[in-house]
């Protein structure tokens, strides 16, 4: 999974491939362009920093709200989205309309914030999971009953493609308990 953000109408993917003194990184947008770059951030505080690109080094002040990004450099103002992994992973629609929370790279679970049988509201956190080094939280794609949960405890692992939760709609939800008919 590559970080992938959203500028005006376009999304873009930022994939790093090398790590060295001078990082190269790929950029490619929802049109196909892809644009490999040498990038460093240097930063001498929390907002404000320095972008190396290419060679070409700027002045940058940057703001974090909620999934927004606010930059300012070079007398303009750029916003970006940060697009968020889960909802993409398997499509927003999808995932939604099963009910099933699907983890988008392999990771380990750092905490469990609900339990089976809870309701919980779309967007709600589940999960704290860490993947790659990168802490990220895992939220229901939909309001409803926390059916099942794919991990038991914090520090289990999953694969790419797991289960998480699956969350059912509170008018589906079916008796835990059911009586055996004779």
């Amino acid at each position: 999974m590559q970080p992938k953000y959203r500028l005006a109408d376009r999304q873009y993917v930022v994939s790093p491939l090398r790590r060295t003194p001078n990082r190269i990184i790929e950029i490619s947008d929802s049109q196909s362009r892809n644009r490999r770059v040498s990038a460093d951030i240097r930063w001498f505080d929390h907002v404000h920093g320095e972008l190396s690109i290419n060679g070409v080094v700027r002045q940058f002040y940057s703001v974090q709200d909620d999934q927004t990004i606010h930059l300012h450099m070079d007398g303009k103002v750029w916003q970006l989205e940060a697009v968020d992994a889960f909802s993409d992973a398997a499509g927003v629609s999808g995932q939604a309309q099963s009910g099933q929370v699907k983890a988008p790279m392999p990771g380990v679970v750092l905490e469990i914030t609900v339990r089976e049988g809870d309701l919980v509201e779309e967007g709600q956190v589940l999960m704290l999971i860490e993947s790659m080094k990168l802490q990220m939280e895992v939220k229901a794609g939909r309001a409803g009953v926390v059916q099942s949960l794919g991990v038991e405890s914090a520090g289990a692992s999953f694969d790419k493609g797991a289960v998480l939760a699956n969350i059912q709609s509170a008018e589906r939800q079916e008796p835990a308990n059911r009586e055996a008919v004779s």
